[in-house]
């Protein structure tokens, strides 16, 4: 018996009456290999997500585990004809809720003012674009970043420029839920001064928001409903620059000349600059530095 090539897999469906039995007989094309099923039960357990007379090859809620290649299929069948470029919209036309939170890895805190480092974005939404059978056993797919849409959320007074750096995937969900947490390398002024600062906390607000959807079509809230900056991922014993538990704000403003509200997340970051001997320390828990004994 030859092999069946899966990818050209096409099914007849055919119903005879035998001996008063209903008999189903499935033609496996182009290799012509039959199969003879007694019952119903037979043909669900052949093919469990069939509902129809015809198996369609290019229905990916069918495909199932038939095909090798099925991950694949799968996401070029989610993809197909998608716009990154074209936002995705409600029966209102509007994106709907977008959430957004900020994790820094490591920081370093400059006595004029300046704050850099490393963060991680968390940012969460809804395309109702990139959904399928969740039946089929794929939870999820992982996407270059680039094709998928997302959304324009940038700090107001800083820069992040590895924001969507090609490297960092999104991870996609059945129901069309977006996952994308990218690293970026983050740097911001607090504030102007040409003295250094003689404060031991340092407490810098960070505004973040979409560069051109107003609250009516994205509405921007924080991640997980937390309205603080996540530290769990921060680097204590390395980092030059110490940050304590800090909390953040939502804010709707207007824009002068335009009827529409925006909304902002302004993180309020407390930061403490670290000695060099706690400096030394932390080198030496991380092997970098030993001292001359």
């Amino acid at each position: 018996m030859g092999r069946v090539s899966y990818a050209w897999l096409w099914v007849r469906l055919n119903l005879n009456m035998e001996q008063g039995k209903l008999r189903f007989y499935l033609d496996l094309e182009p290799e012509g290999i039959r199969f003879d099923l007694d019952s119903e039960k037979d043909l669900n357990t052949a093919f469990p997500n069939s509902n129809s007379e015809k198996y369609n090859r290019h229905d990916v809620e069918n495909l199932n585990a038939m095909s090798p290649n099925y991950v694949q299929k799968l996401t070029n069948e989610v993809l197909k004809d998608y716009n990154p470029a074209a936002r995705p919209n409600d029966l209102n036309g509007n994106i709907g809720n977008v959430t957004f939170g900020i994790s820094p890895t490591c920081l370093n805190l400059r006595y004029y003012g300046l704050v850099f480092g490393n963060i991680w974005y968390k940012i969460n939404w809804y395309d109702p674009r990139l959904t399928w059978n969740s039946s089929s056993g794929v939870e999820s797919l992982s996407l270059p970043n680039d094709l998928i849409w997302k959304p324009d959320i940038v700090p107001f007074f800083g820069r992040d420029g590895t924001h969507y750096d090609s490297k960092y995937p999104v991870k996609v969900f059945p129901n069309g839920m977006v996952l994308f947490v990218p690293s970026v390398e983050f740097k911001h002024r607090c504030f102007r001064q040409t003295k250094r600062s003689a404060r031991k906390i340092i407490r810098c607000n960070v505004e973040f928001g979409s560069w051109t959807y107003d609250s009516e079509i994205m509405n921007l809230n924080f991640f997980g409903g937390k309205a603080s900056v996540d530290t769990s991922t921060y680097d204590f014993d390395f980092c030059p620059t110490k940050i304590l538990q800090s909390t953040a704000t939502r804010k709707v403003k207007k824009i002068e000349g335009y009827p529409k509200s925006y909304v902002s997340l302004i993180f309020h970051l407390k930061l403490v600059k670290r000695g060099a001997g706690k400096r030394l320390k932390g080198l030496r828990k991380k092997g970098f530095y030993k001292s001359a004994n």
